[in-house]
């Protein structure tokens, strides 16, 4: 598991910011992994619908899967399409900072000019990241144009993936309760995120003991 520093993060971010908003995957959709830690697949399932930029929150209802289907032929395709979370748990609803709402309400204006351009060829399925005709984004170019940001950018080399990390080991070092982390995560247990990310529980605990001790010592 590689993840960033938040300074790394910060000028990934800072970097990818400046950049050109079309076409996608651009600022928005690194600024969204990076501050949510959802998957891959949710934020290329997410819709207009299921954010409310006002009350500053999204709801994870359906990603983008790898779905299998028999043809006629009998023989097994693997296709990309629309399915629910990973999880029960995966179906959930996660705050947004204001940070993060500036961008997708910048996304929105963005979506809403190609949406006027393409017009009667649009094909409308309210997908927050899509091509500038509406058409789904296929997952694996995102993580490509990802990787060749991160080997532009001179940072530290970490995949798409990864984003979900770093989001998760800077909020257990910013204190953030881990039954909050796991909830933002789409995790069955607070005990699946405790384990996936008990290298940065040391860290916590060292911390932990100085802070006890500066309340008992009067420093």
């Amino acid at each position: 598991m590689k993840t960033w520093l938040a300074d790394e993060l910060r000028t990934f971010l800072s970097q990818t910011q400046d950049m050109p908003s079309v076409p996608l995957p651009s600022y928005p959709l690194w600024r969204l992994a990076a501050s949510t830690g959802m998957r891959r697949g949710e934020i290329l399932g997410i819709r207009w619908r299921d954010i409310d930029l006002d009350a500053a929150h999204l709801s994870v209802r359906q990603q983008v899967a790898r779905i299998r289907r028999r043809g006629a032929d009998g023989k097994v395709e693997v296709m990309w399409g629309f399915g629910p979370p990973k999880t029960k748990a995966g179906r959930r609803t996660i705050a947004l900072d204001p940070v993060t709402i500036k961008a997708l309400r910048a996304r929105r204006q963005t979506w809403a000019a190609e949406k006027v351009k393409a017009g009667q060829v649009y094909k409308d399925e309210d997908l927050v990241f899509c091509h500038a005709d509406g058409s789904r984004l296929d997952p694996d170019v995102v993580s490509l144009a990802f990787e060749r940001l991160v080997r532009k950018s001179g940072l530290p080399r970490i995949r798409f993936h990864d984003l979900r990390h770093t989001h998760t080991t800077l909020g257990l070092a910013a204190h953030v309760h881990p039954k909050v982390i796991s909830e933002r995560l789409g995790h069955s247990s607070i005990t699946t995120t405790l384990d996936l990310y008990s290298h940065a529980i040391p860290a916590l605990g060292a911390d932990a003991a100085d802070r006890i001790a500066a309340v008992v010592d009067g420093f």
